[in-house]
């Protein structure tokens, strides 16, 4: 069994992106990224063994911008 999509809050000197190629061995399908600071939502899709940043996701069937302006964001 395995993930198809995981989430990642990106903090202040975190290894978000350096977990990506291990998401990647597992198969993962999809990764989303939300950044307080910045109050945005990334979508990464895997193309292979890497991730590339999309508009939109597949397994949720949403974009970013409506993931980003669907967040409660910390004040």
């Amino acid at each position: 069994m395995r993930a198809v999509l995981v989430l990642e809050v990106v903090s202040p000197d975190d290894e978000t992106f350096e977990k990506f190629e291990f998401y990647a061995s597992r198969g993962v399908q999809e990764i989303l990224t939300a950044d307080p600071p910045e109050r945005r939502v990334g979508i990464w899709l895997r193309a292979g063994g890497a991730y590339a940043e999309a508009d939109c996701s597949t397994v949720l069937a949403t974009a970013a911008r409506e993931l980003t302006a669907a967040v409660r964001w910390p004040t």
